[in-house]
């Protein structure tokens, strides 16, 4: 008889552990939804990176192969766009975890995350070849550091969701010209912060 009722009491302790274990999978879904998205898109960006940069080497060079030198330039020039890929999504990441907690985040949680985001863009824009807007960017003056936190990571997901970052080797030029933007807004308000601590 107690072997019986230790065995139910047993397994009702296994199906309310699974239970909670669903369920806290379920909301850590929910939440890492959008960043699970850019890094999706990042990853498939990576993939196709490397065949059309080859390509594209053997085409600028009317079909001869490219020479030893100039693969390992490729190969580090790829390798240097992908981390700093990857190191926007990260920064954005860390920057969207902190403005979401419910306590307020102490500004020293965000200094390292926004100088992060501020070297990869910088070394993006000098690495790939995106249209620089014409027009100097019109930001609002931002009244707070939460404000300007905020239009920094939807100026960063513009750029890793745009058309020419998720599909490289299609070229749209309006949205190479938003690319350069959202690009350009990045490094402008990474600055802007980096520049009151």
């Amino acid at each position: 008889m107690m072997v019986a009722s230790l065995r139910r009491r047993l397994g009702m302790l296994v199906i309310l552990v699974s239970l909670v274990t669903v369920c806290s999978a379920v909301a850590a879904a929910q939440a890492s939804r959008s960043i699970s998205a850019a890094a999706r898109r990042l990853d498939d960006f990576n993939k196709q990176g490397n065949k059309v940069a080859i390509d594209q080497m053997q085409s600028e060079m009317n079909g001869r192969k490219p020479t030893k030198e100039e693969l390992r330039r490729i190969t580090r020039l790829r390798a240097e766009i992908k981390e700093d890929l990857e190191g926007l999504q990260s920064g954005y990441n860390e920057i969207v975890e902190a403005l979401g907690g419910k306590a307020a985040a102490p500004p020293t949680a965000f200094a390292e995350a926004v100088e992060k985001i501020h070297k990869r863009s910088s070394r993006l824009r000098a690495n790939v070849d995106i249209p620089q807007p014409k027009e100097p960017l019109d930001l609002p003056p931002f009244t707070d550091e939460r404000t300007e936190l905020r239009e920094l990571c939807l100026r960063i997901f513009a750029f890793l969701t745009n058309p020419i970052i998720e599909t490289p080797n299609v070229l749209e030029v309006g949205a190479a010209a938003k690319a350069g933007e959202s690009l350009a807004a990045v490094l402008i308000i990474s600055e802007r912060i980096r520049q009151r601590k």
